[in-house]
């Protein structure tokens, strides 16, 4: 016991020298008291990261609320015919999940690709980023989440990820036009934005074109 008193005081010296106060110092060392061993946690304030995408702060002046938008999420399994001749999924086939993955949400909201068409819109994908960081093998059971990461006036970013249980296996950015059916760009409506806005990071941001 004695030995352990030396020790915390001999930590204790350097502090004092430096002019740290007591209060300073008991944030950063266990205290030892004769009744047994006290530790001291660091009360100083936590912040706390969400599985999601933290949105635009919002409500009353002075408060500090983020909404978080959900994830939409798609199970698939991998076929044989899928890997490539090294017994993985093929990286052309991550593409194409992704893909599905942005049609899945579509269709749930009630903007399947059809339905748009009928209205006089379409979605064109004019920038694809991926990275891919752990290969998938057959029989794997991956999930795809998707979110819309930015809604602009005639475009929208979107974030995608490809999961096995917690792994992140690839990741996507997608920056997808609005255009009529002749092709031509044009302004989202608001209804589109409002089917969205559950997956939407920030659906009251306007943003640029």
């Amino acid at each position: 016991m004695a030995r352990l008193q030396q020790r915390v005081e001999q930590r204790l010296r350097p502090a004092r020298a430096l002019g740290i106060g007591a209060r300073q110092q008991q944030h950063r060392l266990a205290v030892l008291r004769p009744e047994g061993l006290h530790v001291q946690l660091d009360r100083r304030p936590v912040t706390h990261r969400s599985e999601g995408t933290p949105s635009r702060r919002s409500g009353t002046p002075g408060a500090s609320v983020l909404r978080v938008p959900a994830r939409h999420q798609h199970p698939v399994k991998v076929r044989f015919y899928e890997l490539d001749p090294y017994g993985h999924l093929n990286h052309s086939v991550y593409v194409q999940l992704f893909e599905t993955g942005r049609i899945e949400l579509l269709d749930s909201v009630g903007l399947g690709l059809h339905d748009l068409e009928e209205r006089g819109y379409r979605f064109v994908v004019s920038r694809i980023e991926t990275r891919f960081r752990a290969s998938a093998v057959g029989g794997d059971a991956l999930v795809i989440e998707t979110e819309v990461v930015e809604n602009r006036r005639a475009s929208s970013r979107w974030g995608q990820r490809i999961l096995r249980g917690d792994e992140v296996l690839a990741t996507q950015e997608v920056l997808a036009a609005v255009t009529d059916t002749d092709g031509r760009p044009v302004r989202s409506p608001d209804f589109m934005a409002e089917a969205l806005a559950p997956y939407t990071n920030d659906p009251d941001d306007e943003g640029g074109a």
